[in-house]
């Protein structure tokens, strides 16, 4: 008798009519059924790994508070003729401070493997200030770092100025806009491509200072700001794990093979001698198998012709659209990345609180660096302040602006929207302290440079 005539006895002598009546059974029943004969241990795992979620949140949390931070100001020299290129390195050296914890580490005290870092440039009253947030352990890092590429700097610890906007909404005289800031690019949902970098912004033309700084519109409308008027640009970063870059881009490798018309090469299961030693009968048994169902010969006895792809001059056969494509992907993979959150928030005394001047400036100015061919930064809808219409509004107003600030305040990378990835060129593009060529009145510059005392200075005995 043959395989599938039995099967087929089998079906027609199932009785179909009690499955179809037990189905029918109220839901509890059929739950309780499950539960009894075996689903209680799926629902102790779910409630397990819950309970692991929760603990190991926990646990960072404490840690993250435990933890010491810093705000430091810089102050960088008025005739500053580097570029924001000056800045990579320090962006580097924070890649090198990722350090895996071990397993007490990691599960008793809830340490992370690398803490936040934000880059801020903030308009407090008008008046500018390049700060960065930073566990205090990383600051002779960061100092270091600044202090090889800017000798003139003066870097001192300022207090957090989050400490002077309110906790909560609404409120008697403060009112606030924010939102974050996420990737769009043509390759949806992916943050493959970069925006527009400080290299886009140099004019072969220009008889002099050929750099066009993009962060002159930034400063500008900062600048502009009265008394009560704050605007802040929080730029978060911190390492990944190896393993999750690896992850990354390896699938950026994939995107730009299937640009190439690379077919992705199927898995194939690993030889071993055990494997080698059993190859020949399982391939007899599938063959056998094969002639009783299909009358087919199983694919293993078959010798396929590999499938030849012509991979020379592929960048002749790309369109002109693809081919920039691939360039701003080999661009987005050729300096290291970090994980990045970016927020914007305006918040001001409602007296003199002026959205026309502070939110539609500073998101026009954010525009430059939006790259039609490759990434747009764009506003993250549902995590803003904004949106809330028709009922309720003002309490739903209120709602998110108390999320917002309180995500801003933490400088919270697992608040908010999903974070992306952004090469060190993109954030030194972003953050980098004005040369020269900016004019904005109210930074706040080094007047004289220090220079290091004589040799023959006398001295008091």
């Amino acid at each position: 008798m043959f395989p599938i005539e039995y099967l087929s006895q089998i079906l027609q002598s199932f009785n179909w009519s009690a499955v179809v009546d037990y189905l029918n059974k109220p839901f509890y029943v059929l739950f309780w059924v499950f539960f009894v004969n075996g689903g209680f241990i799926l629902f102790i795992l779910v409630l397990l790994w819950c309970v692991y979620k929760i603990y190991m949140d926990t646990a960072m949390g404490i840690f993250i508070s435990k933890t010491k931070k810093v705000c430091i100001s810089i102050d960088i020299p008025k005739n500053n003729m580097q570029t924001p290129k000056s800045i990579e390195s320090l962006f580097i050296q924070l890649l090198g401070t990722y350090v895996k914890p071990n397993l007490k580490e990691k599960y008793f005290a809830g340490k992370v493997p690398v803490e936040t870092t934000a880059f801020e440039i903030v308009s407090l009253d008008g008046y500018i200030q390049f700060i960065i947030h930073l566990t205090a352990s990383l600051r002779d890092v960061v100092e270091s770092a600044i202090f090889a590429q800017y000798p003139d700097a003066e870097i001192m610890e300022v207090p957090d100025y989050v400490q002077n906007f309110p906790d909560h909404f609404p409120s008697d005289d403060w009112d606030m806009w924010g939102t974050e800031l996420t990737l769009k690019s043509k390759i949806k949902d992916k943050d493959y491509l970069p925006i527009k970098t400080y290299d886009d912004f140099i004019d072969e033309d220009a008889e002099e200072f050929r750099y066009k700084d993009p962060l002159a519109g930034v400063l500008e409308i900062m600048s502009k700001l009265k008394e009560g008027e704050n605007l802040c640009l929080q730029i978060s970063v911190r390492g990944r794990h190896s393993d999750a870059t690896s992850a990354w881009e390896a699938d950026v490798r994939k995107e730009m093979d299937k640009i190439m018309g690379i077919k992705e090469a199927p898995a194939t299961a690993k030889t071993s001698p055990v494997y080698a030693v059993f190859s020949p009968f399982i391939t007899i048994f599938k063959d056998i198998f094969s002639q009783l169902l299909t009358t087919e010969i199983s694919a293993d006895a078959e010798v396929k012709k590999e499938e030849k792809v012509e991979l020379t001059n592929w960048a002749s056969k790309l369109k002109p659209d693809q081919k920039i494509t691939m360039e701003l992907l080999e661009k987005k993979l050729s300096k290291k990345t970090l994980e990045t959150k970016i927020r914007i928030m305006y918040i001001a005394k409602k007296q003199v609180m002026n959205r026309a001047k502070g939110v539609s400036g500073i998101m026009g100015t954010i525009t430059q660096f939006n790259n039609p061919n490759g990434s747009s930064l764009a506003p993250v809808g549902d995590v803003g302040t904004a949106g809330a219409k028709y009922f309720r509004v003002a309490q739903r107003t209120a709602k998110k602006q108390n999320l917002f600030i309180k995500a801003y305040k933490a400088r919270s990378m697992f608040r908010g929207g999903g974070t992306f990835a952004m090469n060190i060129e993109e954030l030194a593009s972003m953050f980098h302290f004005p040369n020269i060529s900016v004019k904005a009145p109210m930074i706040n510059k080094v007047e004289s440079k220090k220079v290091e005392p004589p040799m023959d200075l006398p001295t008091l005995e």
